[in-house]
């Protein structure tokens, strides 16, 4: 997760300022997989209730491929975590 690593990458950065030039989907999506983990699948099946943003949290419950919505990979039902600061200031712009 490169949002709680101490520095980021110059190919993350560089990721991210591409994203951001294509909009702020692109750059959301880019941030949820870069800070926060997210596989694409998750980044795609994530509903604005999976967000708590009272609370700095994330929620992936499911998991989308190809149309097809499931458990996320591993099977768990969900898992929750604090989102970070860049997730929190991104995902806010875009409920």
């Amino acid at each position: 997760m490169c949002g709680s690593r101490i520095g980021r990458s110059r190919q993350y950065e560089r990721l991210l300022t591409i994203a951001r030039g294509r909009g702020t989907e692109a750059y959301l999506m880019v941030v949820l997989g870069g800070d926060a983990g997210l596989r694409l699948g998750e980044i795609i099946a994530l509903e604005r209730r999976d967000v708590d943003l009272a609370a700095r949290r994330f929620t992936v419950q499911r998991s989308d491929w190809l149309g097809h919505v499931t458990v996320p990979k591993g099977g768990r039902r969900s898992r929750s975590w604090p989102a970070t600061r860049t997730c929190r200031q991104h995902s806010a712009t875009c409920t």
